[in-house]
């Protein structure tokens, strides 16, 4: 799932793929567009993402219609990681797309918003990412949840935020990953790992004695 992004606007009944990638000159996404086009020295890795995101606002906007933009990115999108530039870089593009558009098209009544979902097992992507048990076992190590999302965790949250329960929210990232980010950038968060009384009991050992 993290592999791809997918942008859907419910209320045109429309949905397309969206990748990650970015705009080189500042301006207007409608104003990047000359004689319905987007020249290619305005984008940066992959052109797509901006293109199909500013058509599906167009017609919505011609139409005098609402609707919800929604992309996947990662839980990597803010923070970038290594080892994996070119999805940290389009996913961060993505995030920067979706932020930016929220706002200049607010008046329209059009929503966007990101999800970025933690480790979930698919046959595809999950499966070269982590082709033996140790990794896997690794990678569990770093959810504080101890388990991996499910897929009906994701859809639920993707149904809510394209729906009309949330006429308020654009504009936002929502993770959902079992708290493996935060857990990742936190000096103590290793205790999680560990039973309750020797977690305690460490963190007892860290006060000063008098």
């Amino acid at each position: 799932m993290t592999g791809s992004a997918l942008v859907a606007v419910a209320s045109a009944h429309l949905a397309n793929a969206l990748r990650g990638g970015g705009v080189k000159r500042d301006a207007t996404l409608v104003e990047l567009f000359v004689n319905g086009e987007m020249r290619a020295d305005d984008l940066a890795d992959d052109g797509p993402s901006a293109a199909r995101t500013r058509e599906l606002g167009r017609r919505l906007i011609q139409a005098g219609r609402p609707g919800e933009v929604l992309s996947i990115t990662t839980n990597y999108a803010e923070s970038g990681s290594a080892f994996v530039l070119p999805s940290a870089v389009a996913k961060a593009g993505v995030l920067a797309l979706t932020r930016s558009l929220a706002v200049e098209w607010a008046a329209y009544g059009i929503r966007l918003n990101a999800v970025a979902p933690g480790p979930f097992p698919t046959e595809g992507a999950f499966s070269r990412l982590m082709p033996g048990s140790e990794m896997e076992k690794q990678a569990r190590r770093r959810i504080p949840s101890r388990r991996f999302d499910e897929h009906w965790e994701l859809t639920n949250l993707v149904a809510y935020l394209m729906s009309d329960a949330s006429p308020y929210l654009t504009g936002d990232l929502v993770t959902i990953d079992g708290g493996e980010a935060l857990f990742s950038g936190q000096e103590f968060a290793g205790f999680a790992h560990l039973d309750r009384a020797a977690a305690k009991e460490l963190m007892e050992s860290l006060k000063p004695k008098r």
